[in-house]
């Protein structure tokens, strides 16, 4: 979960709960815990996304995103890193190797 933490862009917008990467560094590990401890138990529900709505390109018109909370997008990230072979295919970064046996991935 660490290596999708470090992957997780931090620049995006935050989501419906406010939080963004730097509010979710406080207490990162038990953070990151909780997650893998909720999603491994089946009590892990994505929360909500906040509608957004941004311009359409060549028009006067708007359309709706959803922009999902920081946890989450952790979370999908790290459903894709399961997916196409964890860390050490082109997503693989220093610390991720080392994490990635830590215990802090679901599988």
């Amino acid at each position: 979960m660490y290596c999708a933490y470090e992957l997780a862009r931090r620049d995006g917008a935050k989501g419906i709960d406010g939080v963004g990467a730097e509010e979710y560094e406080a207490n990162l590990w038990e953070k990151l815990q909780n997650l893998v401890d909720r999603l491994k138990s089946g009590l892990y529900r994505a929360p909500a996304v906040q509608r957004v709505y941004i311009p359409k390109a060549g028009s006067n018109d708007k359309r709706p995103i959803g922009i999902p909370t920081y946890e989450d997008k952790i979370l999908q990230r790290a459903v894709q890193l399961v997916r196409t072979g964890g860390p050490m295919t082109a997503y693989h970064t220093r610390d991720c190797g080392r994490y990635w046996d830590s215990g802090l991935v679901t599988e």
